[in-house]
């Protein structure tokens, strides 16, 4: 569990709390199929009609040194793979390494590269994707995902490894997650209106549900909004909504949070005591804001 700082050009994204997925240690597995199992999610191998038995590996490719896990060697069609969690619960995807390798270390796969498709398929229907393209020759990249990679059921992530010669490979690293659950921005009350040019602070709830203990989260690191402010006080530990048992509720500065006029909605961060990544997000009403008044980015 750890703070992950990503920086792409100008564009600078924060995430708290959240887990890496790795495949250090997983060793060389023979498929298709396999399952793999890393940090309470199953990476499973999807298998292409007239697809070679790839050699699935690790390698030392990615920029911190760690292993780039090889999905695919020497295959000239396409590879890939679904994500999701083990015990079902929804996920938020917040971004992923892709890479393209030249396996034999000959050179001639220099040109080769890898069409990567991405495919969020969310709670209650309807899908969210994602595409990038990497050169064998750049060697890998880290794909951001935006807000709406949330509240998943799973992500396929699909290689077109068409054209590509000799031993060339798809390769996947450090998988940013965190589990979705629900929050309550003002409990009791559905409007949800805040006011961020005045002073205050904002109750928020974070939400037991059939399958999740709110009681089990660890108020200290909870970081709400934007600017990710810190709670203001103790938590309270009480049954919100009259549902799942105790929930935890707690409060943040309206200032702290960096919500301004007209945010559709605001999310939360944080982690369990077990240290399980945690997220959730509610939508919000931001007005009554005078020109000029209002919190910028």
């Amino acid at each position: 569990m750890r703070n992950f700082l990503v920086f792409i050009g100008l564009l600078f994204v924060s995430v708290v709390q959240a887990e890496t997925i790795d495949f250090e240690g997983v060793g060389t597995i023979q498929g298709p199929p396999f399952d793999v199992d890393s940090m309470g999610y199953t990476v499973q191998y999807i298998v292409f009609g007239g697809s070679p038995e790839p050699g699935v590996r690790p390698g030392s490719l990615s920029p911190n040194g760690t292993d780039i896990y090889i999905m695919c060697g020497f295959c000239a069609s396409t590879t890939g793979f679904n994500l999701y969690r083990n015990d079902s619960e929804p996920f938020r995807l917040y971004s992923i390494d892709l890479g393209g390798v030249d396996l034999d270390g000959a050179g001639s796969t220099t040109n080769d590269e890898f069409d990567f498709t991405l495919t969020g398929y969310l709670v209650g229907g309807g899908t969210v994707s994602a595409a990038a393209t990497v050169a064998v020759s750049e060697g890998l990249i880290t794909l951001i995902m935006d807000d709406s990679w949330r509240n998943l059921t799973s992500v396929k992530v699909i290689a077109d490894n068409t054209g590509n010669v000799g031993f060339s490979g798809s390769a996947y690293d450090n998988i940013i997650v965190a589990k979705s659950v629900s929050i309550d921005v003002l409990p009791g009350n559905s409007a949800n209106v805040i006011y961020p040019n005045r002073p205050g602070k904002l109750p928020v709830a974070v939400l037991s549900s059939a399958s999740f203990d709110a009681a089990q989260v660890d108020p200290a690191t909870l970081r709400f909004g934007f600017w990710e402010a810190s709670p203001t006080e103790a938590a309270t530990i009480t049954n919100v909504d009259g549902e799942f048992g105790d929930d935890t509720r707690v409060r943040f500065k309206v200032p702290d949070t960096g919500i301004v006029c007209n945010d559709p909605d605001v999310s939360l961060s944080g982690e369990t005591y077990a240290g399980e990544a945690i997220t959730g997000f509610d939508l919000i009403d931001a007005t009554d804001c005078e020109a000029g008044s209002c919190h910028v980015y």
